[in-house]
């Protein structure tokens, strides 16, 4: 193919997803994939980041080790997450990993007040902090809040920003949302920057900014925008700092797929492409590019429901009980959450107003369950489970960013065939941020490559990529193998130039006893 063409991209994917079994996406094929069309990658892009979706990760070890706020983030960022939403993607169900999610909710609830005072910087209401830190640096802050964002699809949002020149100048960190993580909770939080609900003076937005950030930017101009055309509009940056809410994405994943009529993820993808092209066009022509922060947050995350669901706690006494029903939260009154019956206990967590620092007490249902049966497949929140409560924060700026290849060196440089071996390589980072989801596979194996998640800036890893050669009845020795792949770096996904590498073969009948037969 000439990889110039969308067509033909078109008719890749339509086998991929058509003939599901013959052909199974692999990480090195959607390399493969995206060398071949990287004259027209940013017309194919969205469709590369679905077929990336589709790739199985590993599944999630069992949590019952972490003991802190820090082991039990990287368990479910670096493991649960990616897993999660793959299953979310394939609408499948998995029930140990739904237990797992559990002993995290178990986890958060029980520690949930002390984890607000002793881990102040993880949590949303800490958010003003960081923009007023930025303002005192004296550049201008673009506060994007996306309602319902989670992590699902911060790397797409990251991406797109980072081929409009604007590159994250830090980590995407997990911070945590406020429960029940609602809109009417935690976002009202997230704007007054106070840990407790009931401590916000402001009933609405534009009077969040009046009444309760005061003490936050007194003397500094802050402007609050409802929706992005709001700013579509705006020719100039005339305030400090910029407040925009943005709704599109919250009400897509509410709405059955049947109703949208395609996926949710589809969906949010073009949603996304209208953000990043509207903020990175307002910067341009405010001309604040250079001097403009970014920050993008969320004030809860979601998890999706199956059309056959089946955990739901829809019985007459929650139905009477609940003052205002919801699929994961009811708010209930306050004598029934400071007495809650042992069935409560057994089947919800209870959370009273005046321990929880809310105005109103509330019922979540433990693990996935749910208040109200439905059949559609939609997205909901309010409860505990990690990708209802951990939501990415990304800080993204302007900057000129000149990317190097990573250097690949093969210390030992002798390849068997026909058997597998593990090729120790040092890879070095040349460049100076941190290369992420390193992707690298050897052309001539027919083994799947490796992925490592990160090396850091100026620094070399050492790599093991596992290898199996077959030798091609009447050919040469080889006398070199070519490492491929691909890596992130502030925002950009970079493919790896091929690389040579002399190599020494050896055959089985050189010396039989040296080699290992594993599968």
């Amino acid at each position: 193919m000439s990889g110039c063409l969308s067509q033909e991209f078109d008719w890749i994917r339509s086998q991929l997803q058509s003939q599901a079994e013959q052909f199974k996406p692999t990480a090195p094929l959607l390399q493969t994939i995206a060398r071949r069309f990287q004259p027209i990658l940013d017309q194919v892009g969205a469709g590369l980041e679905t077929l990336q979706a589709a790739i199985p990760p590993a599944a999630p070890s069992d949590p019952a080790s972490c003991d802190s706020a820090e082991t039990w983030l990287e368990w479910a960022v670096r493991e649960y997450l990616p897993y999660l939403f793959w299953l979310e993607e394939a609408d499948r169900w998995d029930p140990i990993v739904a237990g797992y999610a559990a002993q995290y909710a178990d986890w958060f609830y029980k520690n949930y007040t002390s984890l607000k005072y002793q881990h102040q910087g993880r949590w949303v209401f800490d958010i003003l902090n960081r923009a007023g830190a930025t303002l005192k640096q004296g550049r201008k802050v673009l506060l994007l809040v996306v309602d319902n964002f989670n992590y699902k699809h911060v790397r797409a949002l990251v991406n797109r920003f980072g081929c409009q020149g604007f590159h994250a100048i830090a980590a995407v960190e997990p911070i945590w949302s406020v429960l029940p993580t609602t809109t009417e909770v935690s976002k009202h939080c997230l704007a007054a920057g106070e840990a407790n609900l009931a401590h916000v003076q402001g009933k609405g937005y534009e009077d969040i900014l009046d009444k309760d950030w005061r003490g936050y930017f007194e003397g500094y101009n802050v402007i609050y925008l409802p929706k992005l055309s709001a700013l579509k509009s705006r020719r100039r940056f005339d305030a400090d700092l910029i407040l925009l809410n943005y709704l599109p994405i919250d009400d897509v994943l509410h709405k059955d797929e049947k109703q949208i009529g395609t996926s949710h993820t589809g969906e949010i993808m073009g949603y996304l492409d209208a953000l990043v092209e509207t903020v990175t066009a307002f910067a341009k022509r405010a001309q604040v590019e250079q001097d403009l922060v970014v920050m993008v947050v969320s004030d809860h995350g979601s998890t999706k429901l199956l059309p056959d669901f089946e955990s739901y706690l829809d019985d007459k006494f929650y139905r009477k009980l609940a003052k205002d029903p919801h699929h994961r939260y009811i708010a209930v009154p306050e004598d029934k959450a400071t007495n809650p019956t042992d069935y409560d206990r057994a089947n919800c967590y209870v959370l009273p107003a005046r321990s929880f620092g809310n105005r109103e007490s509330f019922f979540i249902p433990r693990g996935y369950g749910v208040f109200i049966k439905t059949d559609e497949s939609i997205y909901v929140h309010g409860g505990l489970t990690p990708e209802e409560t951990i939501v990415p924060f990304a800080q993204l700026m302007k900057t000129e960013v000149h990317v190097f290849q990573p250097t690949l060196r093969l210390p030992t440089n002798v390849v068997r065939y026909s058997v597998k071996a593990s090729l120790a390589f040092v890879v070095g980072n040349p460049n100076e941020y941190d290369m992420t989801e390193v992707e690298l596979s050897v052309a001539e194996s027919d083994l799947p490559g490796i992925l490592v998640e990160a090396i850091p800036a100026g620094r070399s890893a050492e790599v093991i990529i596992p290898v199996r050669i077959r030798r091609q009845p009447g050919a040469l020795d080889l006398t070199a193998i070519t490492v491929q792949g691909s890596f992130e770096i502030a925002g950009r996904k970079v493919s790896i130039e091929p690389v040579s590498i002399p190599v020494q073969t050896r055959s089985l009948q050189e010396s039989k006893t040296e080699f290992d037969f594993g599968a």
